[in-house]
């Protein structure tokens, strides 16, 4: 039975394999190196123990080089003259080549010119210190995949509270949180929210004040929200009847059918030119935000004409219905009904 910790010839070990190749003059540093790797569970071959007397050295050298995953190139500049490190190098190349072995340089003081030129590009261990424990150290963690990189944390809570928005590609995943906040916060107060409102919901969301403030830009600059601002700064958010459109498109359950239902109770009303958006509410008993929403974009497409009245809630007084809505209401109606 082979000793697990027998660091002789014919070991049989699951561990991960390394080469460990330096010249002659570096042999102390590479023992203390291999030492300190074997005791964190890496099969080191170092040559001084892996090769006895009366042993056939090129036929052990070869069977450590095929039988490694990594190989530790300890370069100085007599790593460089002698023949027999140089030959271990280019061994080492191949397997990196042919099989995506790993070459972990350590470079012992020379110039990145000086390397040669297939290894040059890799990123390399120094080893100056001559400290075998600390570059074990860091050539370990390689070895075993070990990953300096912190963990990612969770996919920020906005991300599973944007919209899709396809009219506006150039907003961010962030700009259509806030949006979407901005929603929620204003629907039933004229669509305005206040800003320390918008601030908070914001920031439970994962998107800080700087971060907002830029949304809040782009926003405006798209005509998707009004900014209320006074000398010491920003006071409310007013989303627009084209944002407001946009997010009720994506955000109301069956808002077209919803919609077209308002619209086609305001047809229907008895004295549609001098109605108001209250009967519509009595009429279809859908919120009063969504019946003043639909007033105000139908107002915007040119379909109504309407005028606020402050009577303690949002109040819209309705002074002309078009004919194109009333017949395209009509259409609607004869095609539901065929």
């Amino acid at each position: 039975m082979v000793d697990a910790q027998n660091p002789k010839k014919g070991q049989v070990n699951a561990a991960p394999s390394v080469f460990v190749s330096y010249a002659g003059e570096e042999a102390a540093l590479a023992q203390g190196i291999s030492q300190a790797l074997r005791a964190v569970g890496i099969d080191a071959f170092f040559a001084g123990w892996e090769i006895d007397y009366g042993d056939d050295f090129v036929k052990r050298l070869n069977d450590g080089l095929s039988r490694a995953s990594f190989f530790v190139l300890l370069v100085s500049e007599n790593f460089l003259r002698k023949a027999w490190p140089t030959a271990e190098q280019s061994a080492a190349t191949v397997r990196m080549v042919e099989d995506n072995a790993r070459i972990i340089p350590v470079n012992l003081g020379v110039p990145r010119e000086r390397f040669p030129p297939l290894i040059r590009r890799l990123r390399r261990v120094s080893g100056e210190s001559g400290d075998a424990q600390a570059i074990a150290a860091e050539i370990a963690p390689i070895v075993f995949g070990v990953s300096s990189k912190p963990p990612l944390g969770p996919l920020p809570a906005f991300l599973d509270h944007s919209l899709l928005l396809r009219p506006f590609p150039s907003l961010t995943t962030a700009d259509k949180a806030v949006l979407r906040v901005a929603f929620e916060i204003g629907a039933e107060n004229f669509f305005r929210a206040e800003f320390e409102k918008l601030g908070d919901r914001a920031g439970q969301a994962g998107i800080n004040t700087a971060a907002m403030l830029d949304s809040l830009e782009i926003l405006e600059r798209a005509y998707l929200i009004k900014v209320g601002r006074h000398l010491s700064g920003i006071y409310d958010v007013e989303l627009t009847v084209q944002g407001a459109e946009v997010c009720c498109s994506e955000l109301v359950p069956d808002y077209t059918s919803r919609k077209r239902e308002i619209l086609a109770a305001i047809v229907n009303l008895p004295n549609p030119h001098s109605a108001s958006s209250d009967e519509v509410v009595d009429s279809t008993h859908e919120p009063r935000w969504l019946v003043c929403h639909v007033l105000r974009d139908a107002e915007r497409q040119g379909d109504l004409k309407i005028h606020p009245v402050f009577i303690g809630h949002e109040y819209y007084a309705i002074d002309h219905v078009s004919t194109t809505l009333k017949r395209k209401m009509q259409e609607h109606s004869a095609s539901g009904s065929s």
